[in-house]
């Protein structure tokens, strides 16, 4: 016990904005070893914000509800003590939700905190555990071209079978995600874009992807129509 140090120092004069400190990423004294499970976030560098004091303004000036959307992949990750001041802003009525995934289940802790005052969107699809824990809304690209398989995941949800919803959410949902993630790594990147594709091949007007965002049409449409028919979306067009 006596070999227990009071507090070990981590340098971090040289971490950029927005980049983190891992335990796997400091030297830890003789005789210490890790006991916790995976690679602890130690702490992250964000740059200075009045994004909680520009969300009051915005209410004072506006008699409308608010929802608050955390995109923790394309900027600074919203930590509970943001929201925790956010829902003092009584025209924040609602949060579309992710967070990185640590063994301190921050994502957990938001939804089962907040939920009897937020309308809480989960947007990481952990639809089951959130649903449990009070979330009433759930963000999921199939809708746009599968409109009965959203309708599907809420009448499941709201049932209790969470294990049927996580069951289908692997089997039909993800080959949806992981081609995305394969598009993203590969050929483009963006939000919409694969959702426009799909439509398409069900008979639906869409329209173009933004630039820098590439036209996916013409290196993908097999595939996606693959995917679709594999799935089991209904009315998925015959191959050109």
């Amino acid at each position: 016990v006596e070999t227990i140090p009071e507090s070990i120092d981590v340098d971090i004069s040289e971490l950029d904005i927005n980049h983190s400190k891992h335990l796997s990423e400091i030297t830890l004294p003789p005789n210490v070893r890790v006991i916790a499970h995976g690679d602890i976030t130690l702490v992250t560098v964000v740059p200075p914000s009045g994004y909680a004091e520009e969300m009051k303004a915005a209410a004072e000036a506006a008699n409308i509800g608010i929802i608050i959307y955390n995109t923790f992949w394309t900027s600074a990750a919203v930590s509970f003590g943001t929201v925790e001041r956010l829902v003092e802003i009584p025209n924040v009525v609602a949060l579309k939700w992710a967070t990185p995934r640590t063994d301190a289940m921050e994502f957990e802790d938001v939804v089962s905190t907040f939920s009897k005052r937020l309308s809480i969107i989960d947007n990481h699809l952990m639809f089951a555990q959130s649903h449990a824990l009070g979330a009433t809304a759930f963000e999921v690209h199939l809708s746009n071209y599968w409109p009965a398989w959203g309708l599907k995941l809420l009448a499941g949800l709201n049932a209790g079978r969470y294990g049927e919803v996580q069951r289908y959410l692997v089997s039909e949902a993800m080959p949806f995600y992981k081609l995305w993630m394969e598009i993203e790594r590969s050929y483009t990147s963006g939000d919409g874009y694969l959702d426009k594709l799909c439509m398409e091949l069900i008979g639906l007007d869409s329209s173009r992807c933004r630039p820098p965002t590439r036209d996916v049409r013409p290196e993908w449409r097999e595939r996606c129509r693959q995917m679709m028919v594999q799935t089991g979306v209904p009315g998925v067009l015959p191959a050109a």
